[in-house]
């Protein structure tokens, strides 16, 4: 039997979503539930595999030093950075192919229990309320249409951890060079913040265009699937369901399109600012003087070459972020959704209806409006009928 709800007061408004901590600690302790082994092991391979590939810089630099001296060059330093160019060419890419490897069969196992547990959450949920109202819907597309949300989120996570452990070590290498190397860090702040801000408009953006998203791929199965498109042709409808699926699609596309321009520019700006700022340091290290000048420059351009595209990773990864952890959310938020519906249920649904229903002064409106499509009335559902 299914419990069902008592008469409660109507809420138009939702709750907030709830915030991005809360939604990763909760998704961490699902994946501690269903996949423990492979969550530790896909971290671990992931932020090693940061190791290797950040020192690349490094070992030129103490390449260039052992050479620096072409009549006597030391022999030891070849050594070392002949082994540290190999390290860091073989264990980069033996680590990176077994941690995607790993990190892949990690989320598809987790992406089927993720999945069956949002399925188990709709299933069981008391009331029609998730089914129905057109702003719970809108809130629930996400986990609808776009649950590989959940299981993305730890491949953005992971992500995020390498690349924060590249930058550090990338830092710490440029530092050794000249410590205001250290301020290349900063510079690389804005492509980050404009990547991050400009990903949670969009998807706000995204989410306040639901509903057209909606009726497009509506009128799209009405059109293209076999029962209702014959019916269409039949009726003459055909060119008035596609003339109105392309206005919804349009609705959706060109205020999309205006904002992701608004993203380019702000992101070319963040960008701008950071590429002058790195210019400035190897101008800075090429017209200085002393034995180790060649050592130096190797250094920064190639450690600097490096925290360029640590950078745009880190900023693909932070605007990513934004989306996936939508799901998160709106995963969470459903959790105490349910949860809150299922506290008030205080009725048992019967396992045979014996008397029927019976409706007295029902008066009903859709969410957002006052006008009353049904008022006062009254109705009767015999038992069987």
């Amino acid at each position: 039997m299914t419990a069902v709800s008592a008469p409660t007061e109507h809420v138009d408004s939702l709750d907030e979503l709830p915030g991005s901590g809360p939604s990763v600690v909760h998704l961490c302790k699902l994946a501690f539930r269903y996949e423990p082994k492979l969550f530790w092991v896909s971290l671990g391979i992931t932020v090693l595999g940061a190791i290797p590939d950040a020192l690349f810089a490094l070992w030129l630099g103490l390449l260039a030093t052992a050479l620096r001296d072409t009549g006597d060059p030391d022999s030891t330093l070849l050594i070392i950075s002949g082994v540290g160019l190999a390290f860091s060419a073989v264990g980069t890419w033996i680590l990176r192919a077994g941690g995607d490897r790993l990190s892949l069969r990690f989320r598809q196992r987790l992406a089927v229990e993720l999945e069956t547990h949002v399925a188990r959450l709709q299933a069981d949920a008391v009331g029609i309320e998730h089914h129905e109202r057109p702003d719970v819907l809108d809130r629930l597309a996400m986990l609808r249409d776009q649950v590989f949300t959940l299981d993305h989120i730890f491949l953005s996570l992971f992500g995020m951890l390498g690349i924060l452990m590249r930058l550090i070590i990338v830092m710490v290498v440029l530092a050794t060079v000249r410590p205001f190397m250290l301020l290349l860090g900063l510079a690389a702040i804005p492509p980050i913040i404009a990547a991050a801000r400009r990903g949670r408009i969009e998807s706000a953006a995204w989410e306040g265009m639901a509903r057209e998203r909606r009726l497009a791929r509506h009128l799209f199965v009405l059109g293209t699937e076999a029962p209702s498109a014959k019916e269409l042709r039949v009726a003459g409808a055909t060119q008035s369901i596609a003339t109105a699926r392309d206005q919804a699609w349009e609705s959706f596309v060109r205020p999309m399109s205006r904002v992701r321009w608004s993203s380019a520019l702000v992101q070319t700006a963040a960008w701008a600012f950071f590429a002058g700022a790195f210019g400035l340091a190897i101008l800075e290290v090429t017209q200085g003087t002393g034995p180790d000048r060649a050592a130096d420059t190797l250094i920064v351009i190639g450690a600097g070459a490096r925290l360029i595209s640590y950078i745009a990773a880190a900023a693909t990864e932070v605007d990513t972020w934004g989306f996936f952890i939508q799901g998160g959310q709106r995963l969470l938020w459903f959790e105490r959704f349910v949860e809150a519906r299922n506290r008030t249920a205080n009725v048992e649904a019967p396992d045979r209806l014996e008397s029927g229903i019976a409706v007295r002064d029902l008066s009903f409106a859709y969410p957002g409006s006052e006008q009353l499509v049904l008022d006062n009335v009254d109705l009767d559902l015999p038992a069987g009928s």
